[in-house]
């Protein structure tokens, strides 16, 4: 059962479950034989499916178009383009829009998989470590859209990240061992401070 508002970080060491509870949260774990509760009402893999966007640590994976525009109208009901075009300049990417996506750099891809999770219609994100291989401007853009989304939309952004942490999220659950072992609101440095233990 999960309370589900604002930007949240899911911390814990490797091992901890961090990925595989994403994946039964999206409703793409197969094995998984549980309940999922948001906000107090339970959720069926249809629904898990139809409200969730989970940003992959390899994004290479989610790329599947010819052009970074046409990835970023994936998952609209009806895309505007001026509306991407002002999401692509946010993130730096606008002169990139009729690249293929796999020839963009790393960060670059990673930037656009946030973008098009930002432009999607699902309410619930799931970024993997969104800031892997992202050089100290580049977070400094991550963090910014994921505040952003966060105006909109729930964010849960598994990382670990102290800094990306302080400057997005509102709330950190802690992992160990498969089981939510903390889960607090980060209000203060002595907040950061509890999160160090689970990174």
């Amino acid at each position: 059962s999960l309370p589900l508002d604002g930007i949240i970080a899911l911390v814990g060491p490797n091992g901890a479950g961090k990925s595989t509870f994403s994946r039964c949260l999206c409703g793409l774990e197969k094995k998984f034989k549980g309940q999922v509760k948001i906000n107090g009402q339970l959720w069926k893999n249809r629904q898990l499916l139809k409200n969730c966007y989970m940003v992959m640590q390899d994004v290479g994976h989610q790329l599947f178009t010819d052009s970074v525009a046409a990835e970023c109208a994936l998952g609209i009901k009806t895309p505007n383009k001026d509306k991407i075009d002002c999401a692509l300049e946010k993130v730096d990417l606008l002169a990139y829009k009729e690249r293929h996506p796999l020839s963009l750099s790393g960060g670059q891809m990673q930037r656009l998989t946030l973008m098009m999770a930002y432009l999607s219609d699902k309410p619930i994100i799931i970024l993997d470590e969104p800031t892997a291989g992202q050089d100290a401007e580049s977070l400094k853009r991550c963090a910014e859209l994921i505040r952003e989304m966060g105006k909109e939309k729930t964010v849960l952004i598994i990382t670990h990240d102290l800094e990306l942490i302080a400057d997005a999220c509102d709330r950190c659950i802690g992992l160990s061992g498969g089981q939510a072992e903390t889960d607090f609101f980060i209000r203060s440095q002595q907040d950061l401070q509890a999160v160090r233990r689970y990174i």
